[in-house]
């Protein structure tokens, strides 16, 4: 595949997650928030047009785990071009997948993207945004699909003066 090619918003979502470090397909859809079949279909078409490269992991660490052997995905050279020529067309892909040592560190990151990003002349979710990433529970990492419910609404903005 050419670095020139045109990447859908899934296929560059998932260059992006493999890229900051989430390496095997389950925890590529955690991090996208995309279903199994969209996912593994993707991550063969990436692998059939050498973007990413897979490997299975050792039965044995399986095994010592007590789960299915993983299959490893990294990104290869053209995939790493790919991804880049990608970023250009996506803007707000880099910002979309954070990677850091520690959970807090890469909210953190998220919040900085979300605060560091402006639209004008049309509504956006960006307050949304920043709503869930200060939240106590999202960022205990203690929540489930009622967290809106849980954290209310997004505060309206004091109008200054």
């Amino acid at each position: 595949m050419a670095t020139e090619a045109k990447l859908s918003h899934t296929a560059a979502m998932i260059l992006q997650a493999v890229n900051a470090g989430y390496v095997y397909g389950f925890s590529v859809m955690e991090m996208t928030g995309l279903p199994s079949g969209t996912v593994y279909p993707a991550m063969r078409r990436l692998e059939r047009d050498e973007l990413i490269r897979s490997h299975w992991e050792q039965q044995s660490i399986a095994d010592a785990e007590q789960r299915p052997p993983r299959k490893y995905y990294k990104l290869t050279r053209t995939g790493k071009m790919t991804l880049e020529s990608s970023r250009k067309r996506y803007p707000l892909l880099a910002k979309l997948i954070v990677h850091a040592p520690t959970r807090e560190a890469a909210l953190d990151l998220a919040l900085d993207a979300v605060d560091g990003f402006g639209v004008e002349g049309v509504r956006t979710n960006l307050a949304l945004h920043r709503h869930v990433l200060t939240s106590a529970p999202f960022r205990a990492g203690d929540y489930t699909t009622a967290l809106l419910e849980v954290i209310g609404p997004v505060p309206r903005p004091v109008p200054a003066g």
